[in-house]
């Protein structure tokens, strides 16, 4: 199943969403991405920067064999920490400030070639 969703990336942050790759890689989060993903049943994420003239969005899309695997209360783990600032950061989330999380994104069509 694909799951996806767009978030806004705040100005001056467009670059920093481009190498969310080698930031993860930077971070030594990688192995812990992977895991979680894992976990998730996630077979594939790609990520992308739209540009508008109105801004940019960051879009993110898994490829995952059962999405009720994909929420999970955040810890305090190193990860998480870095993973909440990244969206508060790029993307002016902050998901520690919010009473609850937002709700996944709900599929409007889908077109499958027969």
């Amino acid at each position: 199943m694909i799951i996806a969703y767009a978030l806004p990336i705040l100005p001056g942050q467009a670059g920093r969403a481009k190498r969310f790759g080698p930031e993860l890689e930077e971070s030594g989060h990688r192995a812990a991405y992977d895991e979680l993903n894992r976990l998730a049943t996630v077979r594939r994420q790609v990520h992308f920067v739209q540009s508008f003239p109105s801004g940019d969005l960051q879009i993110v899309a898994f490829d995952v064999e059962d999405p009720s695997l994909l929420g999970r209360a955040f810890t305090d783990s190193a990860y998480d920490q870095w993973w909440l600032d990244y969206l508060r950061d790029v993307h002016g989330l902050d998901i520690r400030a919010m009473p609850e999380p937002p709700p996944p994104p709900g599929l409007t069509f889908d077109s499958t070639a027969g």
